[in-house]
Parts: structure tokens; C-alpha cells; sequence
């Protein structure tokens, strides 16, 4: 009866030693900084309020206190007020855009669309330079007044691209017109 062969008898070099060792480290850091801001949430919610506002945060809580637990389930309506919120953002929000998407590709694939060089560029270009979140947040909150409203969540997405769809349908109808 033979021996089962078990392993690799191949011996791994000085430099893929140093590699391995070099390419776990680096793993690990990694991980522990994807960790510790879960792990500072998880921590500042059982600290003391008072300790947070003196002290900070720290990744042990200095007060051990359970009082943000009995706030939040004082009044559950409020949470799940806002997981029906962020739930309904996730789904309309995920749909307009992906929708809006499709309609403006669609848009832009036609060669019958005389401004889809310039469309496709306004758009390439406002992905790569865009003002921000914080010019967005003033725009809708100070200029159209939908602060804390849901009409925000269509408003972004289809602003332009619904204008360019229009103009598009109307363009189309204009030379479908001129052909005849």
C-alpha cells in the first residue's frame, strides 16, 4: 500500500515568504481600518452623553450607559418611521435612476440625435467635475425648498435628463415631419 501524498514538497522561496508576510499585513491594517469606525459607533452608543460631549469618543466606553437605547425604544414609531424612509429611498431612488438611465442611454445611442455628442460630453464631464454634495444640498434645500420632503429623490435624477428625453422626442418628431 502506498503513502498519500499530503502536501506540496515544493519549498517556497525567500521572496514569496516576504511577499506573503507583506501582503497579510497589509491586509490586516486594512480590515482593522475598515473595523474601528463600527466598532467607535458601537462604542458611543453605550457612553454616557456627557462623557461624548467632554471627552469625545473613544473606542471604550469611559461611562458605561444605556440610556440611548432607552430613548430610541421610548418611541419605536420614530425608528421605523425612518427605516419605511430609508427603505423607500433604497427602492424609488434605485428605480428613478436606473429608469432615467436607461431612457437618457437610449437617447444617446441614436444617431438620429443630433446633439448626443454634446449631451454625452455635458454628462462625462459633470460626472468627473461635479460641485458636490454641498452645492446640491443648498440647491434643494434653501433654492427649491424641498428640505425634508420626498420629492427630493426624483428631482436629482431627472432634472436634465428628463429635458434632453423631451427634446429628443420632439427633434425626432420634427424630422419624421420634414422626411414625409
Amino acid at each position: 500500500m502506498q503513502k498519500e501524498k499530503t502536501g506540496s514538497k515544493i519549498k517556497p522561496s525567500t521572496s514569496n515568504i516576504v511577499f506573503n508576510i507583506l501582503a497579510y499585513s497589509l491586509v490586516a491594517i486594512v480590515s482593522i481600518v475598515c473595523v474601528l469606525p463600527f466598532l467607535l459607533v458601537v462604542s458611543g452608543s453605550f457612553t454616557d452623553n456627557g462623557v461624548i460631549v467632554r471627552e469625545g469618543y473613544s473606542l471604550w466606553p469611559k461611562v458605561f450607559s444605556l440610556e440611548a437605547y432607552k430613548v430610541i425604544f421610548k418611541n419605536p414609531a420614530s425608528i421605523l418611521q425612518a427605516y419605511k424612509m430609508t427603505i423607500y429611498y433604497t427602492v424609488v431612488g434605485t428605480a428613478v435612476g436606473l429608469f432615467m438611465t436607461t431612457m437618457t442611454a437610449y437617447v444617446v445611442s441614436r444617431k438620429e440625435f443630433k446633439y448626443r455628442n454634446i449631451v454625452t460630453f455635458m454628462m462625462y464631464f459633470t460626472t468627473i467635475f461635479g460641485g458636490g454634495m454641498i452645492p446640491w444640498y443648498l440647491l434643494y434645500a434653501n433654492v427649491l425648498n424641498l428640505k425634508g420632503t420626498q420629492k427630493i429623490i426624483s428631482r436629482k435624477q431627472n432634472f436634465l435628463l428628463s429635458f434632453f428625453v423631451k427634446d429628443w422626442k420632439i427633434n425626432l418628431k420634427c424630422d419624421k415631419i420634414q422626411k414625409v
